[in-house]
């Protein structure tokens, strides 16, 4: 390819991303991203207040640990305040923190999502044909789908390794030892395998 080619492509790329304001939707899409941040952190922190019932103490301890440790590390020292609030939310029931935070999560992720669905349809030079009712129930069932692949996933890399490999996951639920093995070398082909599935769903509901 020429340079003149190169200069053809790169203005049909700036007139298309004009066209689709590109830029604008991109920071809509942040924004409600950002936005959704706390309270999601906060929906994951009273719901781990609970962890300790199903799993045990000396796991849910170490799991909460390791988490507030992550969060610490992505959210620097700026954020200290929201892991302070998360750590708290860990020591204590917060059945009605964990309702409240959810509905607020989700009502700003689907915010978030009619974005992208907008950014979907422009991209792919497709008119929206279906009523805004309907628009704003995918965007919520994005948002739900999305807070699950989430907890998943987070678990699978984040918590995953704290579980001995799968000795401790295997003993808590009377699982045999093949599951060990199982969750050492599937578990980041499984956690890709399940990024890909739902990037391939979004664009199949988007446009």
């Amino acid at each position: 390819m020429g340079w003149r080619e190169v200069v053809v492509v790169g203005r049909r790329v700036y007139r298309e991303a004009v066209d689709d304001r590109l830029t604008g939707l991109a920071a809509e899409v942040a924004f409600f991203g950002v936005l959704s941040l706390f309270p999601g952190l906060l929906m994951l922190a009273a719901a781990l207040g609970s962890l300790d019932s199903l799993v045990g103490s000396k796991i849910a301890t170490t799991t909460e640990r390791e988490i507030l440790r992550f969060l610490d590390l992505i959210l620097t020292d700026q954020a200290g305040g929201a892991v302070d609030a998360v750590a708290r939310l860990f020591d204590r029931d917060n059945s009605g923190v964990l309702t409240i935070a959810s509905l607020v999560a989700l009502l700003v992720l689907s915010r978030g999502f009619s974005a992208v669905l907008r950014a979907l349809n422009l991209a792919y030079d497709v008119r929206e044909g279906r009523p805004w009712w309907k628009v704003r129930l995918w965007s919520l069932a994005l948002a739900v789908g999305s807070t699950l692949i989430a907890a998943v996933v987070l678990a699978m890399i984040v918590v995953g390794p704290l579980f001995g490999q799968g000795r401790e996951v295997a003993s808590l639920f009377g699982l045999g030892r093949g599951f060990g093995f199982i969750w050492r070398w599937l578990r980041w082909p499984l956690v890709f395998a399940l990024l890909i599935a739902w990037a391939t769903t979004l664009f199949y509901i988007g446009p």
